[in-house]
This record gives structure tokens, C-alpha cells and sequence, in this order.
């Protein structure tokens, strides 16, 4: 017991020290931030108060009180509307998909399809917001809010046991820039990524389907990346596979961990493609059913005889992919780089755009890119 009891403070000092008396939050900082990603001071008081009553992302028991103020200021019923559109043509772009495989079998089409069809989307923010019934804050005491408000949250949770799943609940506050493949076949796309560099409801479909359409994209092929694939369309893990498409989906996600596992973003520092192959395979299948998303609402444009126009001299394929890479814009310290590529599931911002695209043939076309270039290859990876 007293291993237990030394233990656990241990843990309970560590997970409470960036928010205690100075000594212990700089001790915190010095380790987890300066010496592991190469931080050089911690960010202001002030700011980790917003984070911790927001949640960096979306988790925190209070974020729906700055979520519910952020939707009515940032999120629009026609940011909503033209997101719901986006999501049907990228649903239907993945059915298209999933029906013309030719390493898959009937069955198994059949059951992907159905998938597909039940998976839920929630679009911008709950229906209700949250109830904070019981919860009791101080103004004086700020580590110990945080400690009643932990305590208040795992109560809350408890008392959800052996209760019908409660479906229409957001785990996560609609003011975060982030999507989620979530349980029970759900994707999440809440209000604040529904926003500039993302989506914007007064732009172009090029820019637009380039940016979030992406990550729709990406989200529903999150439910049937190496491990979404074992659930079925309820939810429930359950191998809803013929053993000979199981075998062919394999040998596939083979060759994209073995592709990524070839970059090597930091001297003497590889992707690991094992670790990145469910993100992986999401963002390679996600842009290119993005793509074919655009290519019905273009479609639509012309048959109502308003073809899209060139902008400043791009097509909208190219803007396509000219948004595509924006999204992923980023800046690295090289701790925090080499710190990404030994834990973290995604892989850097920079090969999200260079590896997908290059086994895109739809960005060959739309730039006149030659086989043989450097955004070419030469034997194009594809699993969906």
C-alpha cells in the first residue's frame, strides 16, 4: 500500500503542477516543455486558465461555456447548411469508391456500404448544451476548482454506467479547430474548424472542399482505416470481413506504412509507419475522396450553367490543391519534431501534403505533372 500511496501523489503532483504554486509549475515546464520540445518560456498565467477552462482539445468538463459563446458569435446556419452539402458529396464520392474496388468482394462491399449509409455526422455544435447541476466553484482557489471540477466530471461519468449510450452527447466543445472519428460510426466537425484556413461559407467550392472537405475525407475514412475497420455499423467491434479482402486491405496498408516509414523529416529520424498508418491511410484516401466530392458540386455548377471560373489564373483543381496544403501549414521547433515523430499518431504537416498528393493522379493532371517528376510516383499507393 504505501507503493500505491507514493505513487499515486507522485502522479497527482505531476498532473496538478503546471497549475500549483510557482516552484512546482516551473519544475513542470522545465521538464515536459523546455526539455522535451524545446519551449523557452511557459505562456502567460492568463492563457493556461483560457486553455484549462476550454481545453486545449475540447475535453475539458467547462469547455461547453466557451463553447456555446464561440458558436453564437462564429458559426452561421449557412456555414452549416453549406457543410451538410459538402458532407453528402463526399459520402457519395466514398460510396462510388467503395462499389468500384477491385481487391474487394461482394460481401464485404455490401456491409461497407452499409457503413457508410449509418454513420452519423455532427455538424458544428450540440443541439443542447451541458448542465453543470452540483458543481460548485470558488474564486480563491484555483488548483482546488480544478480538483472539484475532475471529481465532479468522473461522477458524472459514473453515473452514465449501464445507461443506453447516450448518442446525441458531444465529448468534445464545438470551438475547437479539430475533427474527430468518434465512436458509435460518428464523425465530428465542430464549429471552430468550420472556419478560415478550414472553410469559409462565403468562399468557393474549390477552396472549401481543398480545406474541410479534406477533412471529411479524412474522418470518414478514419472508420475504415487498420483499426476502424474492425467496427461495424453500429459501432460494435465485429469483423464484418471475407478473410480474402481482409488479406488484400493488409497488404495494402503494408505499402503505406512502408512509404511513409521511407521520409526522413529530421537526420536520423523516420515517420514511424506503423505508428502513423491509421492517419496515414485517412489523409491518402481523404483527399482524393474530397476531390471526387468537388467534381459533383462542379458538376452541378455547370448543369445550372455556372462552370467555375479561373481565379487568378487557376483552375479550381489547382485551388483544390492549393487550399489542400494551406490547411497543413506549420512550424516546428526541431525538439518538438523529433518529439512528434517518436509519439505522435500523425505525421508531419509538411509529408501530409507531400505524400498523398504524389500519389494523387488528379494532382498530376491538374498541374501537367509528368511521370518521372518529383510529385509523381512512379507505382501510386492506394487503399480506398
Amino acid at each position: 500500500m504505501d507503493t500505491w500511496r507514493h505513487y499515486l501523489r507522485l502522479r497527482l503532483l505531476d498532473a496538478s503542477a503546471e497549475h500549483g504554486p510557482k516552484a512546482l509549475a516551473q519544475a513542470h515546464f522545465d521538464y515536459r516543455s523546455r526539455a522535451i520540445r524545446g519551449l523557452k518560456a511557459p505562456p502567460a498565467r492568463s492563457e493556461r486558465v483560457i486553455l484549462m477552462v476550454g481545453g486545449q482539445y475540447g475535453g475539458s468538463p467547462l469547455s461547453h461555456t466557451l463553447g456555446e459563446l464561440f458558436v453564437a458569435e462564429a458559426f452561421s446556419p449557412l456555414a452549416q447548411q453549406r457543410a451538410l452539402a459538402m458532407l453528402d458529396d463526399i459520402k457519395a464520392a466514398m460510396r462510388q469508391r467503395i462499389t468500384q474496388l477491385p481487391w474487394m468482394s461482394e460481401p464485404t462491399k455490401q456491409l461497407a456500404l452499409a457503413k457508410l449509409a449509418a454513420m452519423r455526422a455532427k455538424i458544428g455544435a450540440p443541439a443542447a448544451w451541458r448542465p453543470y447541476d452540483g458543481l460548485a466553484l470558488r474564486a480563491d482557489d484555483y488548483l482546488g476548482n480544478l480538483l472539484r471540477i475532475n471529481a465532479w466530471a468522473t461522477a458524472d461519468r459514473l453515473a452514465e454506467l449501464d445507461k443506453p449510450v447516450d448518442r446525441e452527447r458531444w465529448n468534445t466543445s464545438p470551438h475547437i479547430v479539430n475533427a474527430f472519428a468518434a465512436g458509435g460510426n460518428q464523425i465530428i466537425f465542430p464549429a471552430g474548424i468550420l472556419q478560415p484556413p478550414f472553410f469559409d461559407a462565403r468562399a468557393d467550392d474549390a477552396s472549401n472542399y481543398g480545406g474541410i472537405g479534406m477533412v471529411i475525407g479524412h474522418e470518414i475514412t478514419h472508420h475504415f482505416d487498420d483499426r476502424g475497420r474492425r467496427f461495424d455499423a453500429a459501432g460494435n467491434l465485429r469483423d464484418w470481413w471475407q478473410p480474402a479482402d481482409a488479406g488484400a486491405y493488409q497488404a495494402r496498408a503494408d505499402r503505406v506504412a512502408a512509404l511513409y516509414g521511407g521520409y526522413e523529416p529530421v537526420p536520423g529520424v523516420r515517420i514511424n509507419g506503423r505508428l502513423t498508418l491509421g492517419e496515414n491511410i485517412s489523409d491518402m484516401a481523404g483527399v482524393q475522396i474530397a476531390y471526387d466530392g468537388l467534381q459533383r458540386a462542379l458538376a452541378r455548377q455547370r448543369a445550372a450553367g455556372q462552370p467555375a471560373p479561373l481565379v487568378e489564373g487557376a483552375t479550381p483543381e489547382q485551388r483544390f490543391f492549393y487550399a489542400n496544403a494551406t490547411i497543413w501549414r506549420t512550424k516546428y521547433r526541431t525538439e518538438a519534431l523529433v518529439d512528434q515523430l517518436r509519439t505522435d499518431s500523425h505525421s508531419p504537416g509538411r509529408w501530409r501534403v507531400l505524400a498523398p498528393l504524389t500519389h494523387t493522379p488528379a494532382f498530376a493532371l491538374a498541374f501537367g505533372c509528368k511521370p518521372g517528376d518529383g510529385m509523381v510516383a512512379g507505382d501510386p499507393v492506394s487503399v480506398w
